[in-house]
């Protein structure tokens, strides 16, 4: 009898086993037939991005394991470490304003000559090291020194890609606005205004011209790696001439005509920031293919946006609430002839894994904290309901690689 037991307990964990496996083949298989193909531009990517079914694949198993090990922690565990969260930030945010990752980039150095090189006292030096090796900004070299992880290059130096400016307005201003929630959910006004008694754009303005630029050189740092996403997984190769609409200093328009040479380009936003849109197109060797444009697209389009065939609005929507966006549509919409498209690349809620989902509906609450009443985060059903608003006909969602953001596909009918 106790080896009848033995048998059967052995089977049943066989069973449990190869139903397990079945089950986790089957998702893989399913995430496989299911993936994108991506694009392959006429110029190739540096550094393309894992192929969709190797990271659906990862992500998905990523996700599992996270939550996993999430439903594990005790709930008081779970508590502190939500409550805590904002440590990790303000350790990334004192690496930055130290410089910290500058001084590294140049190579490794010990704790005391990191310290006498951003004259700063050693012993704290060393710990705010030590908590950046753990959350992964930094690692010990086998001599005792100190270097950069692939993290804190991002943050290093201030050209257009450096993140450093990201970090650093996430963390003054905005921050405020965030704790400003409890007052701000009770009366329906937005955090920002709130906490400082205007709203983001005027308050920044009147008050804070060297905080805008600091919100301008942001913007700029994480425009890469969402550009090279868009790059990676939507085709160009009908564009004739794209128009980056609030494009800023141009950078994701460069990026996309870099990969496609045959392509033109033009940027509309505000003066103050097209001066530097001039000088990026300049460095980057393509301004005979682009034109910076000065003015607001609240406003209508300058009659020479009429050549443009693609229209971008990149991460602009979200700040707006269904008024204000509707508006830019239409403005856009006007300058558009028939079959034309214009491409939101904004966050769309409900398109993927949980971690990415988190994500995004945290920045949902970034606008309710930071931006004007209004903004959000939407749904791809949104989205189509402010494309028809504006006279405008929702094309398609398409997923991207390696960003939050999506690209929601409209067309002029």
């Amino acid at each position: 009898m106790p080896e009848a037991s033995k048998v059967q307990k052995k089977g049943g964990v066989s069973l449990t086993t190869a139903l397990f496996g079945l089950l986790l083949a089957g998702s893989i298989g399913y995430l496989i037939g299911t993936s994108p193909s991506g694009v392959s531009p006429p110029v190739a990517v540096d550094q393309p991005a894992p192929p969709w079914p190797l990271l659906r694949v990862a992500v998905g198993l990523s996700d599992f394991l996270l939550d996993t090990g999430k439903a594990m922690l005790p709930p008081d565990i779970q508590v502190f470490n939500k409550a805590t969260a904002f440590f990790e930030s303000a350790v990334i945010y004192t690496f930055c304003k130290l410089r910290i990752q500058d001084e590294l980039a140049a190579g490794p150095k010990t704790c005391s000559a990191l310290a006498s090189g951003i004259q700063a006292n050693e012993d704290m030096t060393c710990r705010i090291l030590r908590a950046g090796q753990k959350i992964g900004l930094v690692q010990p070299t086998a001599d005792g020194k100190w270097q950069n992880t692939a993290m804190a290059q991002l943050l290093v130096g201030d050209d257009p890609s450096s993140m450093r400016h990201f970090v650093q307005m996430i963390n003054e201003e905005s921050l405020l606005a965030w704790y400003s929630l409890p007052e701000a959910i009770k009366t329906g006004k937005s955090g920002f205004l709130t906490k400082y008694g205007d709203e983001f754009w005027s308050w920044h303005t009147k008050n804070a011209p060297g905080q805008m630029e600091q919100f301008n050189k942001a913007m700029s740092g994480i425009t890469s790696s969402s550009s090279m996403a868009i790059i990676q997984d939507y085709d160009f190769k009908d564009a004739k001439v794209v128009c980056d609409i609030g494009g800023g200093n141009g950078l994701n328009l460069a990026l996309i005509l870099k990969h496609y040479p045959g392509t033109k380009g033009m940027v509309l936003d505000m003066p103050s920031v097209v001066v530097d849109t001039v000088k990026v197109f300049e460095d980057l060797q393509i301004s005979d293919r682009t034109e910076a444009v000065g003015g607001s697209f609240f406003e209508p389009l300058p009659a020479s946006f009429k050549v443009c065939d693609t229209f971008i609005l990149k991460i602009i929507l979200h700040d707006w609430g269904d008024a204000d966006s509707i508006k830019i549509l239409k403005n856009i919409a006007d300058s558009m002839d028939s079959g034309e498209r214009i491409l939101i690349g904004d966050c769309a809620i409900d398109t993927a894994g949980s971690s990415m989902e988190t994500g995004k509906v945290l920045m949902d609450i970034n606008m309710m904290s930071v931006n004007t009443l209004g903004a959000r985060e939407r749904t791809v059903e949104e989205f189509s309901s402010l494309l028809q608003a504006a006279g405008l006909k929702f094309g398609r969602h398409v997923p991207l690689r390696g960003t939050l953001i999506s690209v929601i596909e409209g067309f002029k009918a």
